[in-house]
């Protein structure tokens, strides 16, 4: 679903990689090994188009990809807005 309202509504690539383990070292991590579903984003996977400097003292405003940043952003309240419709179930597709 997260897939799916991304690139509907937004120009970012999606990568869709299930792990039914707890990846740790993110937002997610406390409520995944809580049982919570959760959605790990990251800007890169295995190693393609990484931000050099994630996690680091010179992860600042001035490094980031601002258009991307936006896009983000677009893809946060997409899915914001797609989750808090009334019909919203586990088939549901953006669009539909």
């Amino acid at each position: 679903m997260a897939a799916n309202t991304i690139s509907t509504y937004t120009s970012l690539d999606t990568v869709s990689h299930y792990e039914y383990s707890p990846r740790w070292g993110s937002d997610h991590y406390p409520f995944a090994i809580r049982g919570y579903p959760s959605i790990f984003f990251i800007d890169a996977w295995d190693g393609f188009d990484w931000y050099p400097y994630y996690h680091t003292t010179a992860d600042t405003l001035v490094n980031l990809d601002m258009n991307q940043e936006t896009a983000i952003s677009g893809a946060v309240v997409a899915l914001a807005a797609t989750l808090a419709r009334p019909d919203f179930g586990p088939n549901y597709l953006p669009g539909d």
